[in-house]
């Protein structure tokens, strides 16, 4: 314990985004109206803080600290039982943020913690390698004998190999695992149990179709490599892109990208498609939502095209990488590109108005497909612009902004000067030194965030700041009945907050 570092609460729990806060008094409530508000005391904030996890859902924090020189999990507030000699790695919480794991250190033996009870002891834990299956129902990870690697799911060890790789384990449907190993110098994929073909390597991307009945992963044979389907090998290639092969949506079509000589080119369903200098600056190949279609950037020489379905579009100097977004109804693409020193989003292929830049992983399209918004900057200025138009001239834009889910509303924060806004609907809410991304209620008629002054937190619920504190950890999160919770700290102690309308 004593060569870990200690983590000032303040700085661990800071908001993590861009520094009075001009607003006014508290949410009135009308005589005889339920309060909207509501809190729950959690427990102590630790003295000594050395490492700490948030769910997916953003309702749970989780921390690693000491007791009797003994290292325990506290989550929300409350001790884990179980004291170890440390706590390594990252602490993992499930897909429905309910369950929660981690490796600890007892001497010079590893195990693996999930939900408080200790899985048996090994040698060494992979890292990086606990992962819950989609359902939240199972847990795996890799762990290491002597010199022998074995993969634990379910606390069920495997058979021992040389080694092990994996992307990921289970399939989509969680009934299925899926690993790589070598025990003989030779490669294989191991799916359900069962070994398949032996291989001089096996690439990194091993996946299940979303369906879970089809799997596909790249091979080494020899000096060439190639794409194995469902148990059946493609054309040899001389190199396979990373992050390939890829699945369609429905399950029906795969992908991958496979280079030839001095020569890429993108095969879809076996057939394989033009011959380009090189393919999506590193970026896979994306398929529409409704899988009728499949979209890439291509570049030719000097000049750069986004390829749908086989054809081209207009050459461009350069594209962005990472840009290239269907629409959730699959009737739109979009993406920016370089044009004589201006960056354009292009939009079925029509350019809007040319900017200095286009921030990169900002263009998102509203749920209903019907409305798109980046963040622009032009000089030293960041706008944000919707449906072509832009808004406001500011610093900084804190990530991007984001559509409610009915797609009527928008917000973001912004900075301009010294001070943070937060803006709904091109409305300024108020001002602050800090403040968190929009949530907005899952019915779409709330919005709330988080905002900073000076050393005090405030939760911001439909421009109001309904609770002050010392700070928010976790939050605010939507819930099932319009309303939001949150984790904040007050006088050293955590709260778990709820409103509703």
């Amino acid at each position: 314990m004593n060569n870990r570092i200690y983590i000032s609460v303040a700085v661990l729990f800071t908001v993590i985004l861009p520094a009075t806060i001009s607003c006014g008094q508290g949410e009135v409530n009308e005589p005889n109206k339920p309060k909207p508000l509501s809190e729950v005391m959690l427990g102590p904030v630790p003295e000594q803080i050395f490492g700490a996890g948030r769910s997916l859902d953003s309702r749970h924090i989780a921390i690693v600290t000491a007791k009797d020189k003994k290292a325990v999990v506290v989550l929300d507030g409350k001790i884990i039982p179980g004291e170890y000699d440390g706590v390594e790695g990252n602490i993992v919480f499930s897909p429905d943020s309910q369950r929660i794991a981690y490796i600890v250190k007892k001497s010079i033996r590893k195990q693996v913690v999930v939900d408080g009870k200790e899985g048996a002891e090994y040698d060494d834990i992979g890292k990086g390698t606990v992962v819950f299956s989609p359902d939240s129902k199972r847990a795996a990870y890799t762990a290491r004998k002597g010199m022998k690697w074995l993969i634990v799911v379910d606390e069920q060890a495997s058979e021992e190999y040389n080694g092990i790789m994996a992307n990921s384990f289970f399939s989509p449907d969680s009934k299925r695992v899926i690993y790589a190993a070598e025990k003989t110098g030779k490669w294989q994929v191991f799916i359900d149990g069962k070994a398949g073909a032996e291989y001089s390597k096996i690439g990194s991307n091993l996946v299940f179709s979303p369906d879970s009945n089809h799997v596909a992963y790249a091979v080494h044979q020899g000096i060439g490599k190639l794409v194995v389907v469902d148990g059946n090998a493609g054309a040899e290639y001389d190199d396979i892109m990373e992050g390939t092969p890829i699945f369609s949506p429905d399950s029906k079509r795969v992908a991958y990208v496979g280079k030839k000589g001095m020569k890429w080119q993108v095969v879809v369903d076996g057939n394989a498609g033009p011959e380009y200098d090189s393919i999506g600056k590193g970026i896979p190949p994306v398929f529409s939502p409704d899988s009728k279609r499949i979209a890439y950037m291509a570049r030719q020489e000097y000049k750069w095209v986004v390829v749908i379905e086989g054809s081209d579009t207009t050459e461009h100097a350069d594209v962005m990488e990472n840009s290239l977004i269907f629409s959730p109804d699959s009737k739109r693409v979009a993406y920016a590109a370089g044009k004589s020193g201006k960056w354009v989003v292009v939009i079925n292929g029509q350019a809007e108005p040319e900017y200095d830049n286009i921030l990169k992983g900002t263009l998102i399209f509203s749920p209903n497909s019907k409305q798109l918004v980046y963040v622009a900057q032009e000089g030293i200025k960041c706008m944000v612009v919707v449906n072509g138009m832009a808004g406001g001239g500011y610093y900084r834009i804190g990530g991007t902004a984001i559509f409610s889910p009915d797609s009527q509303h928008i917000g973001y924060v912004a900075q301009k000067d010294s001070k943070w806004s937060i803006i709904v609907d091109g409305q300024s809410w108020l001002e602050c030194d800090r403040a968190s991304n929009i949530a907005f209620s899952l019915d779409s008629k709330n919005a709330a965030c988080v905002a900073m002054s000076g050393n005090k937190g405030f939760i911001i619920i439909n421009d109001k700041p309904v609770l002050t504190c010392d700070n928010v950890v976790c939050g605010p999160a939507p819930t099932d009945d319009g309303g939001f919770e949150a984790i904040f700290i007050r006088e050293n102690s955590f709260y778990r907050m709820f409103w509703k309308p």
